[in-house]
């Protein structure tokens, strides 16, 4: 896929139910806090690699607001228009080694506890990496949570 940015599938889940992936969008703003604010405090950790409190208003411009080639981030979400809840994140960021050929990523998932199913994450991880693959492998680092 060319461009991310138009990315979006719905998976269904081993217990029937399903949930929508897609890019993530500047509007998704507050869905975006609100999924953060719910994860625990280990989870937190986890995945920004050390405590914070809260997303600022800069830190969820700089995560929905996305170029789509060296910065991309796709969702989980359940339900509808204003019912829309993000279950769960996938991002990763491509970087320059400097003053090198070789070029690295870095990767960070969090899904809600609730969602238990396997599917739901794997779902958003292999559709966060899957269009790179004919641009080379990078190194990868980063972290991941679950609340």
């Amino acid at each position: 896929m060319s461009d991310l940015r138009q990315y979006s599938s719905d998976e269904l889940l081993r217990d029937g139910s399903s949930i929508h992936v897609r890019a993530i969008r500047s509007d998704d703003k507050q869905r975006l806090r609100e999924h953060s604010e719910g994860l625990s405090a280990r989870s937190v950790y986890f995945r920004f690699l050390g405590p914070k409190k809260r997303l600022t208003d800069k830190d969820l411009a700089a995560f929905t607001d996305l170029d789509f080639v060296n910065r991309v981030a796709l969702v989980a979400t359940v339900g509808k228009g204003e019912e829309e809840k993000i279950i769960g994140v996938g991002r990763y960021a491509l970087s320059d080694t400097a003053g090198t050929a070789s070029r690295s990523a870095e990767l960070a998932f969090s899904v809600v506890d609730e969602i238990s199913e396997p599917r739901c994450r794997h779902a958003v991880a292999r559709a966060s990496v899957a269009y790179r693959s004919g641009a080379g492998d990078p190194a990868v680092r980063g972290g991941g949570a679950r609340r």
